[in-house]
């Protein structure tokens, strides 16, 4: 989320709307903003020579929690076949 979206989250509450705002369709959003996340576990795995500590550090993720996110998009057969070529 950017500052920018919070910001007319936040801007809400206020009796004046916002002209020419149009409510974005969530799962399209979600589905987008979850595919990029997924490339950029995808990208910093590949800089990082599948290291995944490397990669949850260079993402500011624990171990933990990118394994959870490798795991989420089904990513657990890439990363394996990606470590044994890359050793």
């Amino acid at each position: 989320i950017e500052a920018e979206a919070l910001s007319v989250l936040l801007a809400g509450d206020s009796e004046k709307p916002v002209v020419g705002m149009v409510a974005p369709d969530m799962p399209i959003c979600l589905h987008r903003m979850q595919e990029i996340e997924r490339r950029e576990i995808l990208n910093a795995l590949e800089r990082n020579r599948w290291v995944q500590s490397w990669a949850a550090r260079e993402l500011g993720f624990t171990l933990r929690q990118l394994g959870y996110r490798i795991k989420k998009f089904g990513l657990e057969a890439v990363v394996s076949k990606q470590r044994k070529h890359s050793a």
